[in-house]
Parts: C-alpha cells; sequence; structure tokens
C-alpha cells in the first residue's frame, strides 16, 4: 500500500478516535468534582496509541518509523483538538456535565432544556460578544439555586444580561462598569458607607464584593421585574 494510502487511512482513523473518545470520555475533563489527577489525556494517549499500533501493524503492515510517527501525530492531534473545543465551549461543557450527564450523546436533549448554555451562547453571539466565560445568576433577592429559570442574571464576559427563558431573548444588558455602580448606588443608599470608600471591588460571577477598608460587602445581582437588582449577603 501506498505510503499517500497509508497516510489517508492513518488520518481519518486519528480523527474519528479523537471525537468519538471527546464524545464518550470528555465528562474526566469538565468534572467539576475536585479530583488529584484528570485521567481523560493519559487514557486517550494510551487508548490512541494502541489503536494506532493495531492498525499499522495488522492492517497497513507499517515499519516502526511510521507506526512512531503516526502515534506522535495521533498524540498531537488529540491535545490541539481538546485545546480548540476547550477554549471554544469551555463554559458550555462545564454545564452540560454538571447537570448529570456522562456522555455528549445527550447534547441535542441538554440544548432543548431550560437553563443550557448552547442558548445562551448563541444569544450572545447574535448580541456581538463572544461568551468564552458564563456564570448563572439569580432571580430572587435571596440568591438561591433557580428552578423556575423565567429571567435570570448571567455574568457573561464582561457584561451582565438577563436573560428571559419564556421569551429566549435577552431583555436587559449592562456593561461590568454600570453593575458595580449600581452596586455602590445601593451601598451608600443601605449601608453607611461614604463614598470615597468605594474604590475597591472583585466580581465573582453574579456576585460584586466590596472592602471599603472597615467592611467586607457581598452583593449579589439578580433580576427583579425585568432590571437588575442588589442583594447584600451576609
Amino acid at each position: 500500500m501506498s505510503i499517500i494510502k497509508k497516510t489517508i487511512i492513518i488520518t481519518i482513523t486519528i480523527i474519528a478516535f479523537t471525537i468519538i473518545y471527546f464524545v464518550l470520555g470528555s465528562k474526566e475533563n469538565y468534572n467539576q468534582q475536585a479530583q488529584l489527577i484528570r485521567l481523560y489525556y493519559p487514557i486517550g494517549i494510551i487508548l490512541g496509541i494502541t489503536t494506532i499500533i493495531l492498525i499499522n501493524t495488522y492492517v497497513l503492515k507499517s515499519g516502526k518509523s511510521y507506526i512512531i510517527v503516526s502515534s506522535i501525530f495521533m498524540i498531537l492531534f488529540l491535545f490541539a483538538f481538546n485545546f480548540v473545543i476547550d477554549i471554544l465551549y469551555r463554559p458550555i461543557l462545564f454545564n452540560y456535565y454538571k447537570h448529570g450527564n456522562d456522555t455528549l450523546i445527550g447534547m441535542l436533549k441538554y440544548e432543548g432544556q431550560k437553563g443550557n448554555y448552547i442558548t445562551i451562547y448563541n444569544k450572545m453571539i447574535d448580541e456581538g460578544i463572544y461568551a468564552n466565560s458564563i456564570a448563572e445568576g439569580y432571580d430572587n433577592k435571596e440568591g438561591k439555586s433557580i428552578e423556575s429559570y423565567k429571567q435570570l442574571t448571567y455574568h457573561i464576559k464582561n457584561v451582565f444580561i438577563i436573560f428571559d427563558w419564556d421569551k429566549q431573548i435577552v431583555i436587559k444588558k449592562e456593561k461590568e462598569s454600570e453593575i458595580v455602580k449600581g452596586v455602590y448606588d445601593y451601598l451608600l443608599e443601605h449601608e453607611n458607607v461614604k463614598k470615597e470608600q468605594l474604590n475597591n471591588y472583585s466580581i465573582n460571577g453574579c456576585h460584586i464584593g466590596v472592602d471599603t477598608g472597615n467592611n467586607y460587602y457581598n452583593v449579589t445581582i439578580y433580576s427583579r421585574d425585568g432590571d437588575f437588582a442588589y442583594s447584600l449577603q451576609n
């Protein structure tokens, strides 16, 4: 068999193996439970090299040097493929596996559920924003987990939005700076805080922490009647 035919067959095998392995095994990479060692890449490398060796040895009758080269290419492609997918869809995959899925086979079902990040991702693309980070927020003052999925706040990249899941639209969008200003105004109105103390803040999802030097305030951003509202958490 010519080297060109061999290369075509090996390339197709590597691509097919990488995609199938990602579909069936990527939970290991996006499981939010604490793990000392993530086995996705070690297992993938072992299975991939084994596949390449078997095909080269028993199907293509390749020599040792070709087996080594194709094995290296398989490893590089495995890392490259996952690197690109991770950059593009990391928030979606984390949220998908958070819903108890074990493989990517159920992705179509997930896309039809309220609260899925695919819908949010696509809607933000329509808004001209690449959602490389998504943090789900709240629709109630207590800041508890949402069950209704009606109008939820989200922190996406450098903006906050309120998304109406019944209408499937973004009903409110503000830059981080505007939300921080709203938090400052909230603290000035409800707490014993002076304006000159409000210059040190941090953003963690749909929470904004404000350090005045004397006190630290953790403020939750949630939705109320289609607008952003603020609640001080203890």
